[in-house]
Parts: C-alpha cells; sequence; structure tokens
C-alpha cells in the first residue's frame, strides 16, 4: 500500500495543551513527526530534556 498524504500546516499543539510545558511540547512535537527519520526514537525520548528530573 503506498499512500502520499498531501502536506498541511498544522495549528500547533501548543493551543492544545496550554499548561505543558516547553520540554513537554518539545517532546510531543519530537514523537509526531511524520517522518520516521525526523522523529525521535523511545531511547532518545528518555534522554529528552523532558525526562531529566526522573532521571
Amino acid at each position: 500500500i503506498n499512500f502520499n498524504f498531501p502536506h498541511k500546516v498544522g495549528k500547533g499543539i501548543e493551543r492544545y495543551l496550554p499548561h505543558a510545558s516547553p520540554e513537554c511540547i518539545s517532546l510531543i512535537k519530537k514523537l509526531c513527526c511524520y517522518d520516521p527519520d525526523e522523529r525521535i526514537a523511545g531511547r532518545q525520548a528518555l534522554k529528552h530534556p523532558y525526562f531529566k528530573e526522573i532521571r
């Protein structure tokens, strides 16, 4: 199956998560990248600054 989705400009996740920290928003954006080459991997995600307080 070959899907070619048109490119869409987003509205930004910040408007839906107004109380989220900048680190949280950064992590979500990196996890939700459509392009797998740009998407953060699980191990990289665990090293993200969002998790620094629990490491």
